[in-house]
């Protein structure tokens, strides 16, 4: 038999060798890739912990909930809405209410009607200026808490206001258990301040006041529009 020679059996070498270190190769490069993977993909999941608390919360909590009647508080709160109307709302609990009441009968008077008293605050005078407002009328001791609220049109704007609500006795002497905090509406209109850094001449301000098409009777539309167009932009 003949020999192989050199040349081929270096090439069967070479062919052996080739494919057997490259899949080594590529199994372990797959192998650490694959790895990494797991890992990776291990530190991205994070585990939900649900108290024994908040489960207990969640099964108590109901979508039905009402927010309670009264809070127990004795407390009048005024807001203005607009320079004639306030809003105000009110909670007086039935303890302070029936001992008023005591104390009226003890003078000799006789509860007649629930009032609310606008009082107009902004100047201060011997003679208070106000208006009442009817709330119902009062025959015996409280069973339950004077809750309620109120819109009330003032009819002055920018002027300050504070209410007060009590129990009128019968010839109108008035009896106050709670009184709100002070509010002052906005005024109506223009404001009456001038800021003198930032007045006009009367030429320049006759003439903004034209070009804002108020002075139709010296000035048309159309002659309005070719003046801005002469303009240089």
């Amino acid at each position: 038999m003949k020999k192989p020679s050199k040349k081929a059996s270096k090439t069967k070498k070479k062919a052996a060798r080739v494919p057997v270190s490259r899949s080594s190769r590529v199994i372990k490069k797959t192998v650490r890739k694959s790895s990494r993977k797991t890992v990776s993909s291990a530190k991205k999941v994070i585990p939900r912990i649900v108290s024994s608390e908040s489960t207990q919360a969640a099964e108590s909590f109901s979508p039905q909930f009402e927010l309670p009647a009264h809070y127990g508080n004795n407390h009048a709160v005024l807001c203005a809405r607009d320079p004639w109307w306030v809003y105000a709302y009110w909670e007086i609990m039935t303890e302070p209410i029936n001992r008023l009441l005591g104390q009226m009968r003890e003078l000799g008077l006789r509860p007649e009607k629930a009032v609310l008293r606008v009082f107009d605050s902004t100047q201060e005078s011997e003679k208070e200026d106000y208006f009442d407002i009817h709330l119902f009328d009062v025959s015996g001791n409280f069973a339950w808490p004077m809750i309620g609220d109120w819109m009330i049109d003032t009819g002055k704007p920018d002027r300050e206001w504070i209410i007060g609500l009590g129990i009128c006795a019968q010839g109108g002497r008035f009896f106050e258990l709670v009184r709100s905090n002070r509010v002052r509406t906005p005024r109506y209109g223009i404001s009456e301040v001038i800021d003198e850094e930032w007045m006009l001449p009367d030429h320049l301000a006759r003439k903004i006041y034209g070009l804002s098409g108020d002075l139709a009777s010296l000035r048309s539309s159309s002659q309005l529009q070719s003046s801005r167009a002469a303009k240089p932009s």
